[in-house]
């Protein structure tokens, strides 16, 4: 059981953060179990890896053409099964993620491995491992924002593992059957903004049970300016959209008959459908929004305090005893949401749909060409 799997790291431009990273895997005692993959970066992200190969011996593979996330990764497997080096289990991390033990009495290694034995026990065919936000240098507004994001998340992990289902394996983090991946990878087409998703999704077409499993915690360094949190934001959001669409067959299933993925995609929706309907209202009404407004905030006012309370609850649960933290972190949180998170999301869900509608013109006008 003690090399049952390897720990495969994508990296493209990554030098602000990389050598952070790089040194709590040492700290934390998986540096041995890492390789990191150079998806043709342009920037100082070679020059760091080659002092870490030269000074602690750190497996790298280096690409001389891009292949985005996922398709590095699967460049990262079929070189390692070349060379008989693959291992029946790939974790997966973010260039800003580190592993973390949620247990001071043991290592990252023994706790990977335990996830194997329950994933085996159980038949399991991927874990999501504990999303939690770090700063670099100092707490910022969109750490807080983060924050209560990744606490939420534990409890729709949490209740999507009751049905064997996740929303997504966060790209941060998770543990995969290696042949799951490779099978995968045959089919995907390869996009930054899609790949975590379109994992998750295709193993649960597949009807392969997937999890959340809390002992391990993928620290993920959060961006700290305006810019690149947005950015970060509204690259989930145009991923997401694009998912939903391809795989609308899948996901309207799961609202009929009703699931708790479906409730998880009623509630992502949300947003959108208070939106529109504040949008129209307010057209309808010869444009004074009034009533619109009221709708929009109502449900954003009931979006917040279900977000509390999914975050008391874990809080609770997991007995992590910063209930204050938590809580000044959500206030926080709320213009956050209102101002920034919101309108990212809006944005990026305009700029899927656009490409979807280019996607089918092209495909129409190529059959009738």
């Amino acid at each position: 059981m003690q090399n049952l799997f390897q720990i495969v790291m994508p990296v493209f431009n990554e030098q602000d953060i990389l050598n952070e990273t790089l040194i709590h895997a040492k700290e934390a005692g998986y540096i041995d179990r890492l390789i990191v993959v150079n998806d043709a970066s342009t920037d100082a992200t070679r020059l760091i890896l080659n002092k870490w190969e030269l000074e602690e011996g750190l497996k790298t593979i280096h690409l001389t053409q891009n292949k985005r996330k996922e398709g590095a990764i699967k460049e990262a497997l079929e070189a390692l099964k070349l060379s008989n080096q693959l291992k029946e289990y790939t974790v997966l991390i973010d260039a800003d993620t580190y592993l973390e033990s949620s247990s001071s009495n043991e290592s990252i290694s023994q706790l990977l491995n335990k996830a194997i034995s329950s994933l085996e026990a159980d038949n399991y065919s991927a874990f999501a491992f504990r999303l939690n936000a770090v700063f670099l240098h100092k707490p910022s507004i969109f750490w807080m924002s983060a924050f209560t994001t990744y606490i939420g998340i534990q409890f729709d992990n949490w209740l999507l593992s009751k049905q064997k289902q996740l929303w997504v394996i966060n790209g941060a983090a998770g543990m995969f059957r290696t042949d799951d991946l490779l099978h995968i990878f045959k089919h995907m087409e390869f996009n930054f903004e899609t790949g975590d998703l379109q994992i998750t999704v295709d193993l649960m077409k597949q009807k392969k049970p997937i999890a959340f499993h809390k002992h391990v915690i993928a620290n993920s360094y959060v961006p700290s300016t305006f810019t690149k949190f947005f950015n970060q934001r509204r690259r989930w959001e145009r991923g997401t959209t694009k998912v939903l669409w391809q795989d609308k067959a899948f996901y309207a299933g799961s609202i009929f008959p009703a699931s708790f993925m479906g409730l998880s995609l009623l509630i992502h929706l949300s947003i959108y459908i208070s939106f529109w309907v504040a949008l129209i209202s307010g057209i309808l009404d010869n444009f004074q929004w009034n009533w619109g407004i009221r709708v929009f905030l109502y449900s954003y006012v009931g979006w917040f305090i279900f977000d509390l309370a999914k975050g008391f609850w874990v809080i609770y649960k997991e007995k992590y005893s910063n209930y204050l933290l938590y809580f000044l972190c959500e206030v926080m949180n709320g213009p956050v949401t209102l101002f920034v998170i919101i309108p990212a999301r809006l944005l990026g869900g305009m700029e899927a749909l656009i490409y979807l509608f280019k996607k089918f013109m092209n495909k129409r006008l190529a059959v009738g060409g």
